[in-house]
């Protein structure tokens, strides 16, 4: 569980809530266990974004992509279900893989890096390209439909993935990299452009991503201030 996490990770805890139990007229709210942690920059040389910050950035995904759906954004967006088994978690992969994307940034060969997490590699990419709102930038992707098909490529939730990119020339050394760390690198495209294009699945103005990304909630309170 998150104990035994946090103590592979050598990870301190410095505080924590959880809601197992509330309740609403409608229905109970999710299991929310929330923990505070904290982290150390031991150089801030290191920082390192989670968004695109050029043109002809290469795109790499660290990590395999399984067809793991289950209790994903997907399922519940798309299909309103919530349902399945969660994606499988080797501890020891995980912390080998953060390792060696810290190591990678510590060699000053990624210009970014962004976790996978809720929503799969589409989120992930949907806002490596907009997460700097003052400079939004595209990228195109073509995703190997022999390896697996569009919508676990887009969506699963398999763990022990990161997307990160990288300067062309620095390519070859951070291939290299993750070969020496034994782990798998998949490249996925360049960055560039004005929306995010994936073969064979859409092609989106980063201006339409960042509107839905930024101004929904905003535009929900103001239609429900009107409604009153």
């Amino acid at each position: 569980g998150m104990g035994e996490a946090c103590r592979v990770f050598d990870t301190p805890v410095t505080g924590g809530n959880v809601s197992f139990y509330n309740e609403s007229p409608e229905s109970a709210v999710y299991p929310t266990p929330t923990i505070g942690m904290v982290g150390l920059i031991e150089d801030i040389d290191h920082l390192t974004p989670a968004f695109f910050r050029g043109a002809g950035e290469r795109i790499y995904l660290v990590g395999d992509t399984l067809k793991e759906l289950g209790g994903s954004e997907f399922l519940k967006s798309v299909h309103g279900e919530i349902n399945g088994d969660c994606p499988a978690l080797d501890l020891d992969l995980e912390h080998r893989t953060q390792q060696a994307v810290l190591s990678a940034i510590r060699k000053g060969l990624l210009r970014s890096a962004h976790d996978l997490a809720d929503g799969g590699l589409a989120v992930a990419l949907a806002e490596s390209c907009i997460a700097n709102r003052n400079s939004l930038i595209g990228a195109s992707v073509v995703l190997d439909p022999a390896q697996l098909d569009l919508t676990h490529w887009l969506f699963s939730e398999s763990q022990s993935r990161f997307l990160v990119s990288v300067a062309p020339q620095q390519a070859e050394a951070l291939e290299d990299h993750f070969r020496v760390a034994g782990l798998p690198l998949h490249y996925l495209g360049e960055s560039g452009g004005n929306a995010l294009k994936i073969e064979g699945a859409f092609d989106i103005p980063t201006s339409e991503l960042a509107a839905i990304y930024y101004d929904t909630l905003s535009n929900l309170m103001d239609k429900n201030a009107g409604d009153r």
